[in-house]
């Protein structure tokens, strides 16, 4: 089952992600490993043949899947015409507007799901909408948050934005989601309400996975701290309520089929309160395997439980791997669950340093597990995470059992918050204190440092899979960290040696942000409220938390504020503001020249000039040239008018690459 698990997995991979030359070589390269591997541990001919069989099996049912189904419907694109459907899910935001999750027909005809983006509708589950005149669009993500894969996962490739008319019919239908939806919204206010809006949010994202009441600076620090996976409803809370559930009826004597259906009832009602996420899904199938085990008279076998639900998933739905909840909670449920138990399997559990041996030991053996996917995801990752999850997820694991009761009981015992607030004020303390840390923080530098480590952790696996002895593995890990550590510093140093000028924005350059060595600038060039978020995201890639110079152009009051608040940033005297009000920092009118020190620059709202090492880089509407007179474009590409970044090396070889 594992190796049928692990060759379908692959094979959508494959399929999704690599194509042309570079999957030709992936692919003879991962058959080699294969063929090598299998020869090592005995493998016979139907062995080899199923691991053909199941890649082969992926690829053609992605393929089919991408021909019957995605092409049909982004086919779509651009088009005017009508729809009908019901509401299958909604999220409601600050001002008013909400975006709602339909399944139904364009014009009459084909099925598909959309995203409706448009004011709130005070629609609930199973209500119908109709729209008339709409403009379909293909969902495409960008630089600050990939959209396209986020909802391909959850087979919804078009959304609306632009229509003629709407009609919105309640039909109240689907009680039991809206009740559970208004169950869960109130037992989050009550969160809010009783322990204050940081660490009842912080509640509401452990119990229920909602985020959104956390404020993007916490979220920041806990994913920083690398705890953030805590904020996913997935192994680590089914099996805290299960493994509550399980005691308590072990004590009650509870017949094991009758206790083996009551677990079934909570997976049930808390994947219902979740609102279906596919991380507690895929950790309901593999603890249903273990716990049904026994009634069997079977022995309970992890790795097989985890690739039965990985498959069952999968076969399900061709797009999973593009979702980061799947690949993060596979990868965090095969260190908690495989990697770590094998690791530790030869220490003693008998007392206190016995148990600390082993919660190192699996809090190392996890953290490294999903190391690769949060550095992909997140940007940048805390190499103290191990030893900051040995403390915090206790607490964590403690305080949301506490909601769960609170839960439970309908939260009409308030007195139990007190503890968890207590408890989730801590792990917000400390988590902001690790996360301030900058020698923790390892970044992403331009996807190299996801990348390096993805290939350290798949030589690792190799060499588990091949010997299956823990002192290989061991050195593995240890010559892994040591190539990684070396090679990770050289790129961190060079990377500081280089002159860089990225374009970031959304419809167009919004903020440059120019850095070389221990300088950043970040010249604002259109006031955009988002451009903020950009310039963040971009210095967490690069492993920057600050600010030399900051140029404001337009709308430069409230862009302070939000500068500030994205990037940590706090006023040192270099801070420019076009048409700033009496006691701003540096006011200017209109144009701007400063000398930053080895590079020179010259800004105003719309466009500025970048002078450094003989060259002149001109960034205007939303292109950047080289040169005076002409001004020939650096980027022919006209799709490219911004989120793209170019390097100057110290040779002066040129580079520009998309972000």
């Amino acid at each position: 089952m594992i190796g049928a698990a692990a060759a379908y997995l692959s094979g959508l991979f494959f399929a999704s992600f690599f194509t042309g030359t570079k999957a030709a070589f992936l692919l003879i390269g991962a058959a080699v490993v294969v063929f090598i591997c299998g020869r090592y541990r005995g493998f016979r001919a139907a062995d080899y043949l199923c691991v053909i069989l199941c890649f082969s099996m992926a690829i053609t049912v992605n393929r089919l899947y991408t021909v019957f189904r995605y092409d049909k419907i982004a086919a779509y694109d651009g088009e005017i015409g009508e729809f009908q459907g019901k509401v299958t899910d909604y999220d409601i935001y600050d001002g008013d507007s909400a975006a709602y999750i339909l399944k139904g027909t364009i014009n009459g005809g084909q099925k598909a799901e959309i995203s409706l983006y448009t004011v709130e509708l005070g629609a609930e589950y199973g209500d119908r909408i109709a729209l008339k005149n709409c403009r379909f669009e293909k969902i495409t993500g960008d630089y600050l948050f990939d959209s396209e894969a986020y909802y391909r996962s959850r087979n919804i490739y078009l959304e609306v934005s632009e229509y003629d008319d709407m009609t919105v019919t309640h039909t109240h239908t689907h009680g039991l989601r809206n009740a559970a939806a208004g169950f869960r919204n109130s037992i989050i206010s009550r969160f809010r309400q009783l322990m204050g809006s940081d660490a009842g949010g912080f509640m509401g994202g452990m119990i229920f996975g909602e985020k959104q009441y956390l404020d993007s600076s916490t979220r920041d620090i806990l994913y920083r701290s690398g705890i953030g996976h805590i904020l996913a409803v997935s192994g680590l809370h089914v099996s805290i309520l299960a493994a509550s559930a399980m005691a308590v009826m072990r004590k009650a004597r509870v017949n094991r089929f009758i206790a083996f259906g009551a677990v079934n009832l909570f997976f049930l009602l808390i994947i219902t309160l979740a609102n279906y996420p596919v991380s507690a899904i895929r950790a309901v199938l593999m603890l249903d395997i273990m716990y049904a085990a026994p009634l069997f008279r079977r022995q309970n076998d992890s790795f097989n439980s985890l690739a039965v639900a990985v498959l069952v998933i999968c076969l399900a739905q061709p797009y999973a791997v593009y979702s980061s909840g799947f690949i993060l909670s596979v990868s965090g449920t095969f260190g908690i669950a495989v990697f770590g138990p094998f690791m530790a399997e030869k220490l003693s559990a008998r007392g206190i340093s016995g148990a600390v041996k082993r919660s190192v030991v699996m809090a190392v053996c996890t953290s490294l597990s999903v190391m690769p996917a949060l550095l992909h995801y997140y940007d940048e990752v805390s190499l103290i995470s191990p030893l900051s999850n040995i403390f915090i997820v206790p607490l964590c694991s403690l305080a949301m059992l506490i909601g769960l009761i609170f839960m439970l009981t309908g939260g009409i015992i308030a007195p139990l918050l007190v503890p968890a607030k207590l408890m989730i004020n801590i792990v917000l303390a400390v988590t902001k204190a690790v996360s301030s840390v900058d020698f923790f923080r390892m970044p992403k530098l331009n996807g190299m440092t996801a990348a390096l480590l993805t290939v350290a952790a798949l030589a690792t696996l190799c060499v588990y899979f091949f010997s299956l002895r823990r002192k290989s593995v061991v050195a593995a890990l240890i010559v892994s960290i040591v190539v990684f550590t070396v090679t990770f510093t050289y790129m961190r140093i060079s990377s500081g040696n280089t002159f860089t000028i990225a374009v970031l924005g959304k419809n167009g350059a919004g903020t440059v942000v120019i850095s070389y060595r221990d300088s950043v600038t970040v010249a604002d060039l259109n006031g955009h409220y988002r451009n903020p978020e950009y310039a963040a995201k971009y210095m967490t890639e690069k492993g920057v938390d600050e600010i030399n110079t900051l140029i404001l152009t337009k709308n430069v009051q409230s862009l302070y504020a939000s500068y500030k608040a994205e990037t940590g940033f706090f006023p040192p005297s270099d801070v420019f503001m076009n048409g700033g009000r009496a006691g701003d920092p540096h006011v200017f009118d209109g144009e701007l020249s400063v000398d930053i020190g080895e590079y020179f620059v010259e800004a105003g709202e719309g466009s500025m000039e970048i002078f450094f090492d003989d060259r002149i880089f001109i960034v205007e509407n939303g292109k950047i040239y080289q040169g005076e007179g002409e001004m020939l474009p650096l980027i022919d590409d006209e799709e490219l008018l911004c989120n793209f970044e170019i390097t100057l090396s110290s040779e002066g070889i040129m580079e520009i690459r998309s972000l």
